[in-house]
């Protein structure tokens, strides 16, 4: 835990010790968040580097997928007709 709390955190081993467990779960929740907004960030500039060179309307997702955004399973039909096109029907 303080190896946490040092290195991703960058905090001093003498601040971390001075924090209760939910202080030190905010400063992660905080860091992650940082982490995620900087790649939102890449992503978006992904897609406006990549536009103008693709026919394709992309979304910063089609670009990075992250684990918070839930991915709809496709149906059977939608299976089907993805299978069909990669077979050239």
């Amino acid at each position: 835990m303080i190896e946490l709390g040092i290195r991703d955190c960058g905090l001093h081993p003498r601040d971390f010790w001075d924090l209760t467990l939910r202080e030190l779960a905010l400063i992660i929740e905080g860091r992650n968040a940082d982490r995620m907004l900087f790649w939102d960030v890449a992503r978006t500039l992904g897609v406006w580097i990549l536009s103008p060179h693709t026919k394709k309307r992309l979304k910063p997702k089609d670009l990075i997928r992250f684990p918070t955004e839930v991915v709809r399973p496709s149906t059977w039909e939608e299976f089907q007709q993805a299978i069909e096109r990669s077979n050239g029907k």
